[in-house]
């Protein structure tokens, strides 16, 4: 497994998920709009819009992580990469604000 090719993969999932998280962390509405031209719509989806936007960076490098080196042979980076983005980071966040997003 070539370390420096998964190294440079990595940070260009992690610049190019850190623009579009940022995109629609700022612009929500223009996102949402591409979806639906109801105002009422546009305006619920505001926050789950900023929110998704904020954990693009997150699934971006997990999806780098784990799809990159399960290609080249290697299964157990991508298992332990699964594991440590669903259950302590994703599964941890949700936990804690889904009461009032999400119902």
């Amino acid at each position: 497994m070539s370390i420096p090719g998964v190294r440079q993969g990595w940070f260009i999932a992690l610049g190019i998920s850190s623009i579009i998280g940022m995109a629609i962390t700022l612009f929500p509405d223009l996102f949402t709009s591409i979806f639906t031209n109801e105002a009422t719509l546009i305006e619920e989806g505001r926050l789950p819009g900023r929110i998704i936007g904020l954990f693009q960076v997150v699934i971006g490098t997990d999806y780098a992580v784990t799809v990159a080196p399960g290609g080249m042979g290697d299964t157990a980076l991508p298992l332990k990469a699964s594991l440590v983005a669903m259950w302590l980071i994703r599964l941890p966040v949700w936990a804690t604000y889904s009461s009032g997003i999400w119902t």
